[in-house]
């Protein structure tokens, strides 16, 4: 059965604005599908079916729950907000014929959430969130977030519905806090790469520069106190000619281990080339340009590194 189809069957379920909703989460998740991997045919049907039990009477709810041979956990059971997917995801496969185990599992935890969510089960809980229908406050900040990283919106959408729910004493599901710390745990994972990378980078435009014969080259961790760049790296050159060979000899040495620069600012200066690796920013000065525009004293509130030890490094 094709999207087409299940559409008018889950419409006769819901109210009005409840199946407009749906809609939107439908192309919401096709989108966001589209934009980290996952299939975007199965995201929107996952979208429409999503709230297929959403309007139902708990008890109907409950009931099919049973029929279908789901066991509810002690947490599930005192949290009826939970039940809709749950139940939604047997009508969709038990009623509606549903057959494919992706789709279904992705309804069943659209709300709560799970540890091991695949990027469909994410895309669909994220697009329950941000969907264009929806308007609360923190929506487009959330927004943004989804644009840059599914786990980054989920981490705010599931501390969102926590907020709300211990606010009013209500039963905390397990499986949501197990999703918030896998969603945590892989943004950490992805920072600690990111911040390998840089430091990479830096080690790597340390050594070239010092090779080139730079002078008082200075390496300067920033992250902790700056969003522009995880690590600036400073140098020297004996003169105007001396700096604009080192510059092109560090863009030159970087480009063949696959590292190129988004940008290069000040190449026609007499004092100052600035070089941005995006999370390592280098900056080659005449010593006169490096006197006058004090970068070092600017940033002394970083964590000044020995660079000698990074370039003796394996």
């Amino acid at each position: 059965m094709k999207l087409e189809e299940y559409e008018p069957r889950v419409k006769e379920r819901l109210s009005e604005g409840r199946f407009y909703h749906s809609q939107c989460v439908a192309e919401c998740a096709a989108r966001l599908a589209e934009k980290y991997g996952a299939d975007v045919e199965k995201a929107r049907l996952a979208g429409i079916l999503h709230d297929v039990m959403k309007d139902t009477e708990p008890g109907e709810q409950l009931k099919i729950i049973e029929q279908s041979g789901i066991i509810l956990t002690e947490a599930q059971r005192r949290n009826t907000k939970l039940w809709h997917a749950i139940s939604g995801a047997a009508y969709a496969e038990h009623v509606l014929g549903v057959s494919d185990r992706e789709v279904l599992d992705a309804i069943a935890c659209h709300t709560g959430g799970k540890s091991g969510m695949t990027v469909l089960d994410k895309v669909l809980f994220v697009a329950d969130y941000i969907s264009d229908d929806r308007d609360y406050d923190g929506v487009e900040e959330m927004r943004m977030d989804a644009e840059s990283s599914l786990e980054e919106a989920m981490v705010e959408g599931i501390t969102f519905t926590m907020q709300e729910r211990m606010g009013e004493r209500m039963t905390m599901e397990p499986r949501s806090i197990d999703a918030y710390n896998e969603a945590v745990w892989i943004l950490e994972e992805r920072e600690r790469i990111k911040q390998m990378e840089g430091y990479e980078i830096a080690k790597n435009a340390a050594r070239l520069l010092d090779e080139k014969k730079a002078e008082d080259i200075v390496v300067i961790k920033i992250d902790d106190i700056t969003s522009l760049a995880d690590y600036f790296v400073i140098a020297s050159g004996r003169s105007s000619t001396h700096m604009h060979s080192l510059s092109d000899e560090l863009e030159e040495k970087l480009k063949m281990r696959k590292v190129e620069p988004l940008r290069v600012e000040g190449y026609r200066s007499d004092n100052w080339v600035l070089m941005d690796y995006n999370n390592v920013v280098v900056h080659i000065f005449t010593q006169e340009g490096r006197d006058f525009y004090s970068i070092d004293r600017l940033w002394s509130d970083g964590e000044k590194m020995k660079w000698q030890d990074i370039c003796n490094e394996d």
